[in-house]
């Protein structure tokens, strides 16, 4: 995916897509997200980088989900994104 503000992109064989609405390099990445369920509004992803003594945290915001959705959002990031890296950071 490209890092510029605008760039469209796609997940899950086109499930998911959306733009980034904004990026901050190194800091801020915020998108918009759109599902095959046809929402109007679409959800929002923000992910903010903070530097700390022993590494770098990542902070994830993901609004305005439709409450039906919401448990398989939280199981999906633990699952398929933020699970992973965090496996991966740590095998380095």
């Amino acid at each position: 995916m490209d890092d510029q503000i605008g760039t469209e992109f796609s997940l899950w064989g086109g499930s998911i897509w959306g733009r980034n609405t904004e990026v901050i390099h190194g800091q801020r990445l915020v998108q918009d997200w759109y599902d095959s369920e046809d929402l109007i509004e679409p959800t929002v992803v923000t992910l903010t980088l903070h530097r700390e003594e022993k590494g770098t945290r990542i902070d994830l915001h993901h609004t305005n989900i439709p409450e039906s959705s919401a448990n398989d959002i939280d199981e999906g990031w633990k699952d398929y994104y933020l699970g992973p890296l965090k496996e991966y950071v740590e095998s380095l």
